[in-house]
């Protein structure tokens, strides 16, 4: 499951949310917004 992450915005405008799970940090990105539902987000 998502734990809430970190917002950071890229150089390019991308909006990037970061967090840890697991063994190590997984980044994520989401460039339409901060969405919360899991099925929009995809691995970078």
């Amino acid at each position: 499951m998502f734990r809430e992450p970190y917002y950071a915005i890229g150089a390019d405008g991308v909006r990037i949310a970061y967090y840890v799970y697991g063994n190590g940090p997984e980044v994520m990105f989401w460039q339409h917004g901060f969405n919360s539902d899991a099925a929009h987000w995809e691995r970078m």
